[in-house]
């Protein structure tokens, strides 16, 4: 270390504005997964162009002994110790911080990325160095299918620093500065003084140079940058390589209130990464290790990642008949134009990928991801359709969609304006608003209403020809009569069938009266338990009511039911409120009858 190398941090503006810290910080929930899809996201944007892989490394350390020392060394820790303990008095965290220092040994992350652009630009201004090391609210990711856009996402960095402090070594792989490396420390602190003098809260260690009105610490180059990433422990690049590597200095889960041991961080990274850029690990976009031993995404469990391989190579099938059945269902939907006039309304189109996921699963999700391979949002859709098989289903959307179709780009980036900072669903924004005319809501509305249909037209049973259930659902379902010698009802039940999940019976049936009419006809539709050793009774289970062929309301957890004239009957599919009945252990301590009753109208 020279004389030219040290920390400088800001003085408080003129105006004497103190500032607590980064407001970025506490936009995401401070956990491994926010952490992961925003390491890994920042690296997936940054592919060299003409190379097909982002390469990634993320390595927990335990800086003891004399790599403690070295650490220390490297970050000038007489200064910036300083610094934080002037912090101290006001933030706990921060004291821990200062403690964790004094003692025999202190985590860290390395995030190493390979085959990326490395940190380009000068100091300040234009470019993805000061976006990431300097700036706030500002991003440099330019390209369409780029996973962020706020400039709000670095700020988990620091927010997994118990010291809030990130050490940046990269090698260049274009502009100016090509094939040159570069080095510098930022502490992301809040307004804080020492004796007389007061800062605004961040600083720099780096050579430091005269910037007008005082001095700055700016980035080590070359044989400078290479020895302060070696003090520091970083993976030199090879000959030819590019790229960034990053260092979390005292690494802490926030969101853990135990000690991180490495193997359990490292497995919780392994699964983060997995769970949310299979797309891009499958597509080999993205190749991700966690110390040693790489993500795979490979085998029957990975199923989702299988559904992908089949459908990068046009391999579906035109039904679902059998466990391994892939089909693929093309959707179109309504784009509005653009306010800047660069591109006009009209339709996009996305696909929707589908598989049966077997008798007993409780999968009945939709992941969705765009042109990057992150996955955006998973959705359950337990609820899709009443009569509906278990599934997982993938949309596939933008730049991700196979055979690049013309309105890729438009749709890219329109979801990518639909992220919210978190990128982690599609949702309105203020974005969408300021950018694209009237219509964008429908847009979202109809990508996932018809992503919806397209599940449901391959995954929804179809009626059955029996004309009465099994015997055991006989049992269980007794029509027109609820003990104790009442009168038969009006109506019967034909193709009568159910299951229970989670403590819900779901059924399916459809109503027909004993007597045909030509009038229209009204009746209620009623489920009731009887406790096996009891008499007592209760009605008004219902919790979702699905009918097709009449009007109907659910009231007081009963269907109402009004077929027009010359109905011959309905369908009705229905699901109970366990909230609202014994949630059964045993089938047989559980009598369910379903009572219908009569009500003929002479009006429609």
């Amino acid at each position: 270390m020279t004389s030219e190398q040290r920390w400088c941090f800001d003085p408080v503006p003129p105006s004497g504005a103190r500032q607590g810290g980064d407001p970025a910080q506490y936009v995401f929930t401070p956990n491994v997964s926010a952490l992961v899809r925003e390491v890994l996201q920042n690296s997936n944007d940054q592919l060299v162009e003409g190379q097909s892989c982002v390469r990634v490394i993320l390595r927990s350390v335990k800086f003891g002994g004399e790599q403690l020392r070295s650490l220390k060394r490297a970050i000038a820790w007489s200064t910036l110790g300083r610094h934080l303990a002037a912090v101290k008095v006001a933030s706990e965290r921060f004291g821990r911080g200062v403690d964790l220092m004094d003692t025999d040994s202190v985590a860290g992350l390395w995030i190493e990325d390979r085959g990326t652009t490395g940190l380009m630009g000068e100091e300040q201004g234009s470019g993805n160095f000061a976006a990431l090391c300097r700036d706030r609210l500002f991003s440099e990711k330019q390209r369409v299918e780029s996973g962020g856009s706020f400039g709000l996402g670095k700020a988990v960095l620091w927010r997994f620093s118990q010291i809030s402090t990130v050490a940046f070594y990269s090698r260049l792989a274009a502009g100016d500065h090509k094939g040159r490396e570069r080095f510098i420390i930022k502490a992301a602190l809040p307004f804080h003084e020492i004796g007389r003098d007061k800062y605004s809260g961040d600083g720099w260690f780096g050579r430091v140079e005269s910037a007008g009105s005082g001095d700055r610490a700016v980035s080590l180059w070359d044989h400078e940058a290479r020895e302060a990433a070696r003090l520091l422990g970083a993976t030199l690049f090879d000959k030819g390589e590019t790229g960034t590597s990053i260092c979390i200095v005292g690494f802490d889960d926030p969101a853990c209130d135990e000690e991180d041991e490495g193997d359990t961080i490292e497995a919780q990274l392994r699964e983060q990464a997995r769970r949310a850029f299979w797309p891009a690990l499958t597509r080999k976009r993205l190749s991700v290790s966690v110390g040693q031993s790489p993500v795979e995404v490979a085998g029957a469990e990975d199923p989702l990642a299988t559904m992908l391989r089949v459908y990068d190579s046009h391999g579906e099938s035109s039904a679902l008949k059998g466990a391994d059945d892939v089909v693929v269902e093309r959707i179109t939907i309504p784009l509005p134009a653009r306010k800047d006039n660069t591109q006009k309304a009209g339709e996009v189109v996305a696909d929707v990928v589908i598989q049966l996921a077997g008798e007993g699963s409780d999968e009945w999700s939709l992941s969705c991801f765009r042109g990057p391979g992150m996955i955006v949002e998973c959705r359950k859709l337990r609820r899709i359709s009443l009569s509906a098989r278990p599934f997982r289903a993938i949309l596939v959307c933008g730049e991700a969609v196979r055979d690049n179709p013309d309105q890729a780009k438009a749709l890219e980036a329109f979801l990518k304006t639909a992220e919210p900072p978190a990128h982690d669903q599609w949702a309105p924004t203020p974005r969408l608003k300021e950018t694209y005319r009237r219509g964008w809501g429908v847009a979202l509305k109809s990508l996932a209403s018809t992503a919806e249909d397209a599940i449901r037209k391959h995954v929804v049973l179809p009626p059955s020809t029996s004309e009465s259930g099994p015997q055991r659902l006989r049992q269980l379902f007794r029509v027109g009569t609820v003990g104790g010698g009442r009168a038969e009802s009006d109506f019967h039940f034909r193709n009568l069938s159910a299951h229970l999940t989670d403590g819900v019976w779901c059924f399916v049936a459809s109503v027909h009266p004993n007597l045909p009419t030509e009038m229209p006809w009204h009746t209620i539709i009623d489920v009731e338990f009887c406790e096996e050793h009891g008499s007592s009774r209760q009605g008004g289970t219902l919790a979702l009511v699905e009918v097709e062929g009449a009007a109907f309301e659910l009231i007081d957890g009963r269907a109402h039911i009004r077929a027009p004239a010359g109905s011959r009957g309905v369908k009705i599919r229905g699901e109970t409120d366990p909230g609202k009945h014994p949630v059964p252990t045993d089938e047989a301590a559980i009598e369910l009858v379903i009572r219908s009753k009569v009500e003929v109208s002479d009006d429609d």
